[in-house]
């Protein structure tokens, strides 16, 4: 499997993964909810914290007295840069009386920020993941297509080019150029190559390459580079 379809793989179970999470934190939201209960607290402090790109959160620090009298200090799992809240700002807290040291300020973010952050991680990781499987499973059965169902056309080499609009682990790949001029409307046309992850220049021991062109779509075509050696993986 090439690198490509690996990091494919690894996105597409990722976002399952966190997509599981959402449903069970949903779940675990919903539980929370239907035996907590309420009491007043107050913001003693502001809580920052700095990511590694230098922005930073502020997750408000709540104290409060729970049903039995005792007193409780929590950090809230949801921050916000500027401060949502101020030293001194009254707030609702919801806690289980059998774990008040988990207790969330009663707002919408607060209570349900775990869902939330697994929910667009979780279809984030799955669109790039199974988005990308998709596209290529396309384009693998467009290229199938044309393999069996295009006309077969000589272009002639013109060059093999290193391509430096992208890179792969700091390497650019290279493309190789061919053009054909077609007797019917003497226009020229120009065709690359697929990706091509090593220097085919000292391979290329023909003036012309096979073209398969689809049937009455020019511009959709695939260029035979089978006669180059492949890659070592």
């Amino acid at each position: 499997m090439s690198k490509g379809g690996c990091v494919l793989n690894a996105f597409s179970v990722i976002g399952l993964l966190m997509l599981a999470g959402t449903f069970y934190s949903i779940y675990s939201t919903h539980t929370f909810l239907k035996h907590a209960v309420t009491a007043p607290g107050q913001v003693v402090d502001l809580d920052y914290s700095q990511s590694s790109d230098g922005s930073g959160t502020y997750h408000p620090e709540v104290a409060f007295k729970d049903q039995y009298g005792q007193n409780h200090i929590f950090i809230s799992n949801s921050g916000s840069n500027p401060p949502s809240y101020d030293r001194g700002d009254s707030v609702e807290v919801i806690y289980l009386p059998s774990k008040p040291e988990q207790a969330r300020i009663n707002s919408f973010l607060s209570v349900w920020f775990v869902p939330i952050i697994c929910s667009i991680f979780g279809v984030v990781f799955s669109a790039i993941g199974w988005g990308g499987r998709a596209v290529a499973v396309r384009q693998t059965r467009s290229i199938d297509k044309l393999k069996t169902q295009g006309r077969a056309i000589e272009a002639n080499i013109t060059s093999a080019e290193k391509d430096e609009s992208y890179s792969r682990n700091g390497q650019h790949p290279f493309i190789i150029f061919a053009q054909w001029q077609n007797p019917a409307t003497q226009e020229i046309h120009v065709f690359k190559s697929d990706a091509i992850w090593f220097d085919p220049l000292p391979y290329l021991d023909r003036d012309v390459v096979t073209v398969m062109l689809a049937p009455r779509d020019n511009s959709q075509y695939w260029m035979d580079t089978r006669f180059l050696p492949k890659l070592a993986e």
